[in-house]
């Protein structure tokens, strides 16, 4: 991932973020089932300024270490990670993590890609809504 964010940042500088955006969205929404999650990346990153953007990509040279951190914590509290099976960067790595961390419940969505809550916002809903009734019914003793 690493290398993948410094090349993508260099292209960003050298072809101009909003064209970015837009080609960034073609390679991670390539079907017709991302159409609306593509179109509205596209929507949404045209809005952004030049300092928005800065801070945007200043997040990828610190994802590499959060990553390595997040891997190396077996334990923490419950959390849910939602991915769809159509999603070609993330899913893999996410796979790995909730096989690692026996506090991760992983739902991939079948027939979905990277942006799960527009592509298939009911169910999405309906699963964070559910994995959040699950937690309040469980009994959680203090030392």
């Amino acid at each position: 991932i690493k290398f993948l964010a410094a090349i993508s940042l260099r292209l960003a500088r050298v072809i101009g973020y909003p064209a970015f955006y837009r080609m960034n969205a073609r390679i991670m929404l390539p079907k017709k089932n991302h159409r609306l999650s593509r179109l509205m990346f596209i929507r949404e990153s045209a809005a952004l300024t030049d300092e928005e953007f800065r801070k945007w990509t200043a997040m990828y040279r610190t994802l590499d270490r959060t990553l390595k951190e997040l891997f190396r914590e077996p334990d923490g509290p419950p959390h849910l990670v939602v991915m769809g099976d159509e999603d070609h960067f993330f899913l893999e790595p996410a796979r790995e993590y909730a096989a690692g961390h026996p506090n991760v419940r992983l739902e991939v969505f079948q027939n979905c890609g990277h942006v799960v809550s527009i592509e298939q916002a009911r169910k999405f809903n309906e699963t964070c809504i559910n994995f959040l009734t699950t937690l309040g019914q469980e009994k959680t003793v203090l030392p």
